[in-house]
């Protein structure tokens, strides 16, 4: 994701001299340095004087890496941490309380500067500030912010987890085409394009998903036949169900981090 958002950012032209990353990889860091980021070994060097400072690492050396720069990011800098799960209290226990942090959860199609962000602050940002944030994770993708840090866990459901959910249905068409006697190839061709045909026609449509699903459903139709066999089938609460079950899970996850944890 980390790579994923400084190349968003140098397409939108920022330059290497404002893109700076922090890599403890020699071989990475070599890859970055190829890649006309400037780079760092040391995480202190790189967010001196930083107008952003991104936590883009695994959630389990958060911490170890916030306390590390305790007392060497200035209360002016933005803190952008996309680490899932860990909460605002937890971030600025270990950073330090004075510092403005923005949660954010972003999803994979920001590979292809397609995906969306979700994101919450308790902090109270200047119009400067927000249209900074936005630009940055703009740079991947749409962003929206959020009214409460608990819809984080909803965001993790619906967008962070969602491209698998479409990832798999996709797997299923392709199955049942091969079944039905199409090709490999082909049972993927049309698989992939329906998706991405539908996705467009949502994304930049006017009309609703309900509406073009209606549209394509003729009655007595092929596609009645299978909505019908789906809706008897219980397949809207099957899925709702798993949707939930993805949000609990973020829930849990972030509660492993309590506040009797936290120094």
């Amino acid at each position: 994701m980390a790579t994923s958002l400084l190349a968003g950012l140098k397409n939108k032209g920022f330059t290497k001299t404002q893109l700076r990353v922090s890599e403890p990889s020699t071989a990475r860091r070599d890859t970055l340095t190829a890649m006309e980021f400037t780079t760092f070994s040391s995480n202190s060097d790189a967010v001196s004087n930083a107008d952003v400072v991104i936590i883009a690492v695994k959630p389990q050396v958060v911490q170890l890496v916030l306390e590390n720069l305790r007392g060497k990011v200035s209360q002016s800098t933005l803190v952008i941490s996309i680490a899932a799960g860990i909460p605002l209290l937890a971030l600025s226990s270990w950073l330090g309380k004075d510092h403005q942090i923005i949660r954010c959860m972003p999803n994979t199609p920001a590979l292809k500067g397609v995906g969306i962000s979700g994101l919450y602050t308790s902090s109270v940002l200047s119009d400067y500030e927000t249209s900074l944030v936005n630009t940055v994770l703009g740079a991947v993708g749409k962003t929206v912010w959020l009214d409460s840090e608990s819809q984080l866990d909803a965001v993790t459901a619906i967008s962070g987890s969602g491209p698998a959910y479409f990832f798999y249905l996709t797997e299923c068409l392709i199955e049942a085409a091969r079944e039905l006697g199409l090709s490999e190839s082909t049972s993927k061709l049309l698989a992939t394009e329906t998706a991405y045909g539908s996705a467009v026609m949502l994304r930049d449509g006017t009309l609703d998903a309900g509406t073009l699903r209606r549209n394509v459903t003729s009655p007595g139709g092929t596609t009645e036949a299978a909505l019908t066999h789906m809706i008897d089938t219980g397949f809207s609460d099957l899925f709702k169900q798993a949707v939930y079950a993805a949000s609990a899970r973020s829930v849990e996850l972030g509660e492993t981090i309590s506040p009797q944890k936290i120094k």
